[in-house]
């Protein structure tokens, strides 16, 4: 009876399991998608009300719609790019999402207006090609991990039964 109970809970676990990996690409999905509409909010401060960068920080961190932007409550007084960079270094995003958080907060506040705002433009085509990319990969394989969890699971059971 006891077998049972643990081939059970190894079975359940696999499939957990499954499902973590096809919820952190879906978890991805919904990061980016903050990060374009952070980029556009950026874009709006700038060209609309020429925040200077701490404030647009502070607004950016007060903003609830930004919440999946875990790095931005890393962010506080004084130079901000490099506790943008250590703020994203810090954080559990992958490596490519990283390595483009850094890119944005290395521009911010460095040039004119115009430049910003053609950079920010930049940034958001290069965010939505990520994007893009990331929603075709859960697309093909979230229900690939979910069935390898379930199948693995079943394999399992199947040997130590």
């Amino acid at each position: 009876m006891l077998r049972l109970m643990g081939i059970a809970v190894l079975f359940f676990v696999c499939c957990f399991a499954g499902e973590a990996v096809a919820s952190a690409m879906r978890d991805r999905l919904k990061l980016l998608s903050q990060l374009e509409l952070m980029l556009e909010e950026i874009q709006v401060q700038i060209s609309c009300k020429a925040s200077p960068l701490p404030e647009l920080i502070g607004k950016l961190k007060a903003d609830a719609t930004f919440s999946r932007l875990d790095f931005l409550s890393g962010i506080g007084e004084g130079e901000p790019f490099s506790q943008w960079r250590s703020a994203v270094e810090k954080s559990g995003y992958s490596r490519e999402d990283k390595e483009l958080l850094t890119e944005i907060g290395r521009f911010l506040g460095k040039s004119d207006r115009a430049g910003q705002i053609s950079s920010l433009e930049l940034y958001k085509l290069r965010t939505a090609a990520i994007k893009k990319s990331a929603e075709e990969k859960y697309k093909e394989k979230s229900k690939l991990c979910r069935s390898l969890g379930v199948l693995a699971g079943a394999f399992l059971a199947v040997m130590l039964l």
